[in-house]
Parts: C-alpha cells; structure tokens; sequence
C-alpha cells in the first residue's frame, strides 16, 4: 500500500472562437455570433506512485471518434 497519494486539478478554458458552427440540437442554424458562457475541461489525476488516474469532465456535446482514438494512443504511448 503505498504511503503517499499525490493529487492534481486543473480548469482549462477550450472555448472555440465567434463563428463556428454549434451543436446541441437539430433546429440549431448557422454559426455562432457570441459567447455567452466558458467552455471548460476540469481535471483531477491521482498519482500512487504506480499508478495514474484521471477523470477530465468536458463542456462538450460530444467527442469525435478521432480525438478519441489520438487520446488513448497518446496515453498508451505515455503509459
């Protein structure tokens, strides 16, 4: 058992820029003019010494199946 924990957050800001198309919903039309609110990824990773864990919580809709597979190559890669 190990006999420290390490522990780590983050917040980064991954808002896109004024004029990209939005999703959300099927009646949504054109591209954005403002924002109204931040987009974020918050993270907390856990570190025993052995072992990473970490819990990333995305302001998004949803993740496209390419940066999904670049993630997990990059993490496969660092592991």
């Amino acid at each position: 058992m190990p006999e420290t924990l390490q522990v780590g957050a983050s917040v980064i800001d991954i808002t896109p820029g004024v004029g990209l198309p939005m999703g959300g919903y099927g009646a949504r039309r054109g591209v954005s003019t403002a924002v109204h609110d931040p987009l974020n990824v918050r993270t907390i990773v856990f570190h025993d010494g052995q072992s990473h864990v970490v819990i990333a919580i995305c302001d998004f809709v949803g993740v496209p199946p390419d940066i999904v597979a670049a993630a997990r190559e990059l993490i496969e890669k660092e592991s």
